[in-house]
């Protein structure tokens, strides 16, 4: 039987195939935050990776252990097995598809094993069956975590029997300082001109072909000249973005500017008038990107795909259209861009609520519940 630990500092091994200094993606800020955030409440943890960056400097020790690799996809590693089986960790929190997931089928049954789901991956035939099995591996795990209701739920009917519970992600305090403010404001500024400022944030590569930034872009042929859009992120096709908005005759008005991090990227979002994210799969997990969006006090446009689209609609904090349909998304962004003050200030305030401190707090809080 597992120690009773309540109160005690626990060691925590959290895992991902992507340190965040190595991939900007959602899921990798996740764990970053997680992580920071555990370390913060006192307790032990490391994060266990395949590739981070060298020399990073973190409030968490990383543990980068690199793998083989087959079609783009890491392979288990008897050397990550190893090193959980020196260390001794109380709790092993995995994120992300592949390696983390397959890892906790051979893990020793001291460990307690907890798996955020961000999302269903939805692969390409030739990876149907590795995800599959991927999934049947939810049964390693003591508890699973979701970021939506919608994820829960999904996973509550395909396994009865696991524990199942949602959790927020969260914001970056900076974020969060900024939903305070934004909640508070009486009024947002008024435009400076006529031009009606787009922006998209996301990963432009091919792991992330469910963003929808082709729809986007065709939305952007059918929109009045005033509207322009930026695009922040990169990936291996940037280059076929930025051709496709050539041959759509919209270069003048979409300009990629690549990654952008920290105070330029919050600059970005403040800017803006309407942010969009257009998904076209439910492999877009949570979309974090929207609440960042909502705590700068711009409008938010997403698509039904989304697994936050049935919470966010029910808040009424972002408008809302079927995946891949252009025309609908074009009368979204229009809907969007006449936002009221009144509903900036209240999805500012819902996003308000997603404090990193408080996601910790509540993972830990089940960590505490299954060693007990």
């Amino acid at each position: 039987m597992l120690p009773q630990t309540k109160g005690k500092q626990l060691k925590i091994v959290i895992s991902g195939v992507y340190h965040w200094s190595a991939y900007h993606g959602g899921n990798e800020l996740y764990l970053h935050y997680l992580a920071r955030e555990l370390a913060r409440l006192g307790h032990d943890v490391t994060y266990l990776t395949a590739m981070a960056e060298a020399g990073i400097e973190s409030e968490y020790p990383i543990r980068t252990i690199p793998v083989s690799w087959l079609l783009g996809k890491p392979l288990p590693s008897l050397a990550w097995n190893r090193f959980l089986s020196d260390l001794q960790p109380d709790v092993f929190h995995a994120s992300g598809s592949g390696l983390p997931i397959m890892l906790a089928g051979i893990l020793p049954k001291r460990f307690v094993r907890v798996l955020t789901f961000q999302a269903p991956t939805n692969p390409p035939w030739y990876f149907k069956l590795p995800a599959w099995l991927e999934l049947q591996l939810m049964r390693s795990f003591d508890q699973v975590i979701t970021t939506t209701e919608y994820n829960q739920r999904y996973l509550k009917r395909m396994f009865p029997g696991l524990q199942i519970d949602f959790i927020p992600m969260m914001l970056s305090d900076q974020f969060i300082a900024l939903a305070e403010k934004n909640s508070r404001a009486r009024q947002f500024n008024s435009k400076q001109s006529d031009k009606v400022q787009l922006l998209f944030v996301g990963q432009l590569d091919q792991h992330h072909y469910y963003k929808g930034l082709p729809v986007l872009l065709q939305a952007m042929e059918q929109l009045p000249d005033k509207y322009h859009l930026w695009v922040v992120g990169d990936g291996d096709k940037r280059e076929m973005y930025q051709q496709m908005a050539a041959e759509l005759g919209l270069a003048n008005r979409v300009k990629f500017w690549g990654f952008v991090n920290g105070d330029e990227k919050v600059n970005l979002y403040q800017k803006a008038d309407v942010f969009v994210l257009p998904s076209t799969s439910s492999s877009e997990g949570f979309g974090l990107v929207l609440i960042e969006a909502m705590a700068a006090g711009t409008a938010a446009v997403t698509t039904t795909a989304v697994g936050s689209a049935e919470w966010l609609g029910r808040e009424k904090v972002a408008w809302l259209c079927p995946p891949n349909q252009v025309a609908a998304l074009v009368t979204a962004i229009k809907q969007a861009a006449e936002a009221k003050p009144s509903h900036l200030r209240q999805a500012a305030a819902f996003a308000a609520r997603f404090s990193s401190q408080a996601m910790a707090e509540k993972t830990a809080a089940r960590y505490f519940e299954l060693l007990s």
